[in-house]
């Protein structure tokens, strides 16, 4: 190549062998000395997203025949399957994934887990390197597979960037509107095999039984699954357990900074070898092949994964179980499709639509940011509650949410309240509960029986933070606020 540039060609068949390869990649930063370039390698059913992928990153391409008849430098690849070794030009193999556990009859042989098969073309191996990230992968690659060259342990790239992420989980769980809840993460891969394959309904199952204020689930859905399905189907598939507040991931890097975000932390302790040191390791073993000596300075570790910009729907109408002790208030928030006990059903104006908000006890409406110039007209809190249990016969309670801290709640047949919430403060934290499950508490405890000029302080306790609250008159400023 001219001026002493080696050329790299990075040969993907598939959206998720592209990612694990572009985590690879930075190896070759600073250089250049090395130019890439990127080919999809023919036979893949996933090769029209893994086009659209490799069209996001800017990358310049090589069609499949100009890619068999050029003399490479060095060829990354990150699955075995396709005729690799029609690309000329040493061959380094990089499996994704934490390990070969997966048999796939249709793509491979029946009894041999995916990525020790398709190793051999004609007798012969084609790769001339296998960079593992484990020593056990090793062994496995060996007794399947003994005609393979001897592979290296290097650990994985994309793990090494698991871990440099860790301290941006505080990050992660605010962009996805996680707070004081635990984060359950399911992980499916794909296939008949797989999680949503056998039980395509589970995530709405979690959803229907664990009290929305203490809990948040999430989904990671193979990328294969992703581009199999398409997105419009899935979002139809899953529309129960979105509508309830599931966390769908994408199939890039946000299922990564969910992993970091989640709350059960242990099993990939021992799947990965030479945690940290993957793209060091690797680096030597890559610029052997192309026959250059490494720059001098250090591999660059690859960035933290970005934060998730995939939004949860929040739930708009609730079916509320609350417990009421004195002045203690248990709130336990379901889908209204929940099997469990609950006492009321709490919906959102005018979101939550006809249905709920006509069943509903509890009624509550968000007050909107609006622009400051032209004309416009707006409910006031106290006007919007009024007309609320005016409209709604069943309604028994309306709140008018002013803030994240601060309520006008309106009982039926009382007075209406200010409703001030104290965070939880601890260890140099605030802690806030979600205002709607405060208006679900105070209607719980003004229906056992208080008088009617109830005011005072309550603790209510929502599961991961309990608050305290306050109940006054309804103050002139609450009355007036533009809702």
């Amino acid at each position: 190549m001219a001026g002493g540039q080696r050329g790299v060609l990075v040969a993907i068949r598939s959206a998720v062998a592209l990612h694990r390869l572009l985590d690879v990649l930075p190896v070759f930063d600073g250089d250049d000395r090395v130019r890439v370039r990127f080919t999809l390698v023919p036979g893949s059913r996933f090769d029209v997203d893994a086009l659209t992928a490799l069209d996001r990153t800017g990358a310049r391409t090589m069609p499949w025949q100009e890619a068999i008849s050029t003399r490479h430098d060095l060829v990354l690849t990150a699955s075995p399957k396709g005729d690799l070794h029609l690309l000329p030009g040493p061959r380094a193999l990089l499996p994704h994934g934490a390990g070969f556990g997966k048999a796939l009859g249709d793509e491979g042989s029946a009894d041999v887990p995916s990525g020790l098969d398709h190793l051999l073309a004609d007798g012969e191996p084609w790769a001339d390197l296998h960079a593992l990230a484990h020593e056990e992968q090793a062994l496995r690659l060996a007794r399947h597979c003994p005609e393979a060259r001897p592979a290296v342990v290097v650990g994985d790239p994309t793990a090494d960037r698991l871990l440099r992420s860790l301290p941006a989980r505080e990050e992660y769980r605010a962009a996805v509107g996680t707070g004081p809840r635990h984060l359950v993460v399911l992980s499916s891969t794909w296939g008949p095999e797989s999680l949503v394959a056998r039980r395509p309904g589970l995530a709405a199952e979690l959803l229907a039984l664990l009290p929305h204020a203490a809990y948040q689930v999430a989904l990671v859905l193979h990328p294969n699954a992703h581009s199999r399905t398409g997105g419009f189907d899935l979002a139809r598939w899953m529309a129960p357990a979105l509508r309830a507040g599931l966390v769908l991931a994408r199939p890039h890097e946000e299922w990564a900074a969910l992993l970091v975000a989640t709350d059960p932390r242990g099993p990939a302790a021992h799947a990965f070898a030479h945690q940290g040191e993957a793209l060091t390791l690797l680096r030597g073993h890559l610029y052997r092949l192309l026959g250059l000596r490494p720059p001098a300075t250090p591999v660059v570790d690859a960035p933290a994964f970005p934060a998730p910009t995939t939004t949860p729907r929040q739930p708009a109408a609730l079916a509320v179980r609350a417990e009421v002790c004195g002045d203690r208030v248990t709130v336990h928030r379901f889908p209204p499709d929940t099997p469990e006990r609950v006492h009321h059903l709490a919906a959102e104006n005018p979101t939550a639509g006809p249905g709920p908000l006509q069943s509903a006890a509890v009624v509550w409406h968000h007050a909107r940011t609006r622009p400051l110039t032209g004309h416009h007209a707006a409910w006031t809190a106290s006007g919007w509650t009024a007309s609320a249990l005016d409209e709604m016969p069943g309604c028994r309670t309306a709140a008018a949410i002013l803030t994240r801290d601060r309520l006008l709640l309106r009982p039926r047949g009382r007075a209406p309240l200010t409703v001030t919430i104290e965070p939880d403060r601890e260890q140099g934290r605030s802690r806030h509960a979600d205002p709607t499950a405060v208006v679900s508490a105070v209607h719980a405890w003004l229906a056992s029986g208080p008088p009617p000029g109830a005011r005072g302080t309550l603790l209510c306790d929502t599961g991961p933070v309990a608050v305290r609250v306050h109940l006054a008159p309804a103050e002139d400023r609450d009355l007036d606020y533009e809702v």
